[in-house]
């Protein structure tokens, strides 16, 4: 028995050396060959296109490779290459991560409920405490992590929120804020999970020390930071009272009248620039943000839902990037009709939306800032596309894919046939990806101009909304 065993003992090293030498010479040849290919569009005047596509080809290679490293592996590459659904990759890495959020923010449903029935269980009230936590912190991180990076004032609109900081320790302090401020959250979690009474009441109070010491820290920059940390505190508050929905839909009605009386009542021809940008960007813009997120968050984790039992998950992620790019454009006029009204209420412009208009077009990169917080609308849903296109690779044909599998199931036989399945893989991976590739540049070259007159169209008509009298309203 002992002979036995060890027999089978140095069979396995015997395997696991043969397969570590296969991944050796396939990564060599693969390292000559990126470097042949980096040298010949480095020397050429290769287009945009190539350098894609080559990269692109390079990195899906050293993918495969790394997947046939192993016999657990190749067995699940070469399985899903052998279904007749070819989408196992993309459900694979998806799920988890999608039904983790989904258990956390929304409400029960199957894979296999009406598009409708998902979308009903995707808006809840949780989404929308997320969102308006994200709109919240959204315009404060934003500038002060650019502030953080490069040192210039950290600006929202006209208001200064840090000073330039040419020094690397006044910046180095915020950033400790931020990380005492990200400690209290985490312990937060962790306290709240305790088994321990009093370990969990104390767990509201360490967001409260943590904005209190980052403070200390950072002095009165941290203050946004910690008024934002505080509104979480609010809300957890809400929750243990078990009011939720009916607290938030208090919560935006509150916001929604105080913004509406402040803007009514308040001298505004006495406050500064500086005072009207907070109000606009930390009070007005955080709401509209999160109403229209709540709306892109929901459609997102309902297709999502409904692509994990789809043959071509890709059509859900061309469907949500469509639905966002509406929510999107939806949002730009919504900003700007809100504005404007508010610019009558109070009677003088709060915004002079025609300056920041001429701003964008004279000096875009001076306004990066408000770019990324408008478009917190559509990154989780360019997320989605992005993962989506794993699923492309289920155009091939199943009877195309099955001598691949094959080659992948002998490849730990001999370094020529783990190098020749490595390639068969990556060319399964890369082809229906230069074809969609190929697709959307057909469709811009047809309809480049069309869209780029249709959005010039769009921003006639937000010109148009930010200049209708008052009488029209």
């Amino acid at each position: 028995m002992r002979d036995e065993s060890g027999q089978r003992e140095t069979g396995k090293r015997e395997a696991g050396q043969r397969e570590a030498g296969h991944v050796g010479i396939n990564a060599a040849i693969w390292g000559v060959a990126t470097g042949g290919t980096l040298l010949a569009l480095f020397n050429t005047p290769a287009p945009w296109w190539v350098w894609a596509g080559a990269i692109a080809w390079l990195l899906l290679w050293v993918t495969a490779l790394l997947n046939l490293s192993d016999g657990a592996s190749r067995a699940f590459v070469a399985g899903t290459l052998r279904r007749s659904t070819y989408t196992q990759i993309y459900t694979t890495l998806t799920r988890r991560n999608v039904m983790a959020v989904w258990r956390r923010v929304c409400d029960p449903a199957d894979d296999r409920d009406p598009v409708p029935t998902l979308f009903r269980a995707a808006m809840t009230w949780r989404l929308y405490d997320a969102a308006l936590l994200i709109a919240v912190a959204y315009p404060i991180a934003l500038p002060i992590a650019q502030w953080i990076v490069t040192g210039e004032a950290a600006r929202v609109g006209s208001a200064v929120l840090a000073e330039p900081a040419p020094f690397w320790w006044e910046r180095a302090a915020l950033s400790g804020a931020f990380v005492i401020l990200i400690l209290g959250v985490i312990g937060r979690t962790l306290a709240a999970a305790s088994p321990r009474d009093a370990v969990r009441r104390t767990a509201d109070w360490l967001l409260v020390l943590a904005a209190a010491v980052a403070v200390a820290v950072a002095g009165a920059v941290a203050l946004a930071i910690a008024v934002a940390a505080a509104f979480g505190v609010v809300i957890l508050w809400l929750d243990a009272h078990r009011r939720p929905l009916i607290a938030r839909l208090g919560l935006t009605i509150g916001v929604v009248a105080a913004i509406t009386l402040s803007a009514a009542v308040i001298d505004w021809t006495a406050l500064s620039d500086e005072r009207r940008s907070i109000f606009l960007f930390l009070g007005v813009l955080p709401l509209l943000n999160a109403l229209f997120d709540t709306l892109s968050y929901a459609v997102t984790l309902t297709f999502l839902r409904r692509g994990l039992r789809a043959r071509l998950p890709l059509l859900w992620g061309v469907a949500d990037l469509a639905v966002a790019c509406v929510l999107f454009l939806a949002l730009g006029a919504t900003l700007v009709a809100v504005m404007h009204w508010l610019n009558l209420l109070a009677g003088t412009p709060l915004l002079d939306l025609g300056a920041l208009f001429a701003g964008v077009y004279m000096a875009p990169w001076d306004y990066v800032w408000l770019y990324l917080m408008l478009f917190s609308t559509i990154l989780p849903t360019a997320l989605h596309f992005a993962v989506s296109l794993l699923g492309v690779q289920g155009l091939w044909p199943r009877g195309l894919r099955r001598p691949v599998a094959d080659w992948i199931g002998e490849a730990d036989r001999s370094a020529l046939r783990a190098v020749r399945a490595a390639l068969a893989l990556a060319f399964v991976w890369w082809v229906p990806l230069v074809v969609l590739g190929a697709g959307i540049w057909g469709l811009w070259a047809v309809g480049g101009d069309l869209a780029l007159a249709a959005l010039a169209l769009y921003f006639e008509g937000l010109t148009w909304i930010a200049q209708v009298p008052v009488g029209a309203l």
